[in-house]
């Protein structure tokens, strides 16, 4: 891993973190800044080796069966105690590496577990497809995850639609 993580988690807006990134010399292929917990930067998939290597340790990002699977990277931005939906994925498993603190839902099934589990900068998260998932920013700062899609199905690539939403604290389908 590189230093990147550490320039990137002292960030506070997405714009500084697209700036750091375009500096990087990562390809940005889209920014959406209008979601209601905060935002994302997803990466030119062909730079996913090289993002892998930035944020996360190789023996963390492959290990799945399928090890051909494409990965697509992305940078998730979560307000200060803004929620994601509680949610699943068809087409894609998913692996965060918190690069600041926040928190975690996780379930096989559609339950909401009580309590979130707390993240610290540098925990992993592994999620499969169909598990169940919601990230939670910390109360005071902004939660800035490195994610990585490993796409299940190469012929049917996941994307932003790939998403089947339990629960929403803002009213989305």
């Amino acid at each position: 891993m590189t230093e990147l993580p550490q320039h990137i988690a002292v960030q506070t807006n997405l714009a500084q973190i697209e700036y750091i990134l375009h500096q990087a010399s990562y390809h940005i292929t889209g920014t959406d800044s209008q979601r209601p917990w905060g935002g994302f930067i997803c990466i030119d998939p062909a730079q996913a080796e090289q993002f892998a290597a930035d944020f996360f340790a190789v023996s963390e990002v492959v290990t799945k069966d399928d090890a051909s699977a494409p990965l697509s990277p992305k940078i998730l931005f979560v307000r200060p105690g803004a929620r994601l939906s509680w949610q699943y994925h068809h087409r894609r498993a998913e692996l965060w590496r918190f690069l600041t603190a926040g928190a975690y839902y996780r379930n096989m099934s559609d339950e909401l577990p009580a309590q979130p589990t707390p993240a610290q900068a540098g925990d992993i998260v592994r999620l499969a497809a169909g598990e169940r998932h919601r990230a939670c920013g910390d109360a005071q700062h902004p939660t800035i995850i490195a994610e990585l899609w490993q796409h299940t199905d190469p012929a049917h690539p996941s994307t932003e639609d790939d998403i089947v939403r339990v629960a929403d604290d803002y009213q989305r389908q």
